[in-house]
């Protein structure tokens, strides 16, 4: 198998720093945050470098939205926690839980994507509705999207040991 190139383009991650908010409170103090309880009902703190947006739950919750690897999801993590301490908070450092890796990757080949949903079960194709193939993997659990220029996207993985096995099975298509 030729080496198949792929880009981790967002990462989903969370957890629980032990801490009560007042999203309000919070609000009013952060100048990069956004809290509309009407719309959403957690806050967005919006961290500028790495550009990583940090959902806030009111019980402790945490979730890390848009960051391209872990070491941005830290740094992410530690500007908010440094903001937290300078309004009165005493964050937890407890382990990030990584939810959701998305790729996206090229296998640099046409694909025939109705032959593909013919010989492939778990697939669904519907070029009337959408022009890629969905796969549905049962092992590791995920989504991939596949298009008939070869480009393709993968989302439900929540470990980077599990890339390796989804880029076999999509190179698998290329044979097809």
């Amino acid at each position: 198998m030729e080496i198949i190139p792929y880009k981790i383009v967002n990462i989903i991650a969370s957890m629980n720093i032990g801490e009560r908010f007042h999203l309000q409170e919070v609000h009013e103090v952060l100048k990069n945050s956004e809290y509309d309880p009407e719309f959403y009902h957690a806050l967005k703190y919006k961290n500028k470098n790495p550009k990583v947006t940090i959902l806030v739950h009111k019980k402790g919750k945490i979730i890390f939205c848009g960051a391209k690897s872990e070491e941005e999801i830290k740094i992410a993590k530690e500007n908010f926690f440094f903001d937290l301490k300078t309004i009165g908070y005493h964050p937890q450092n407890n382990p990030i839980h990584i939810d959701n890796l998305v790729l996206i990757g090229n296998l640099n080949k046409e694909m025939n994507l109705d032959k593909i949903a013919i010989s492939r079960d778990g697939t669904q194709y519907e070029p009337e509705i959408f022009p890629g193939l969905f796969l549905r993997n049962v092992n590791p659990k995920c989504t991939a999207i596949l298009f008939e220029s070869g480009k393709f996207s993968v989302t439900g993985i929540n470990e980077k040991k599990q890339i390796p096995q989804i880029l076999t099975i999509t190179d698998d298509f290329t044979k097809i």
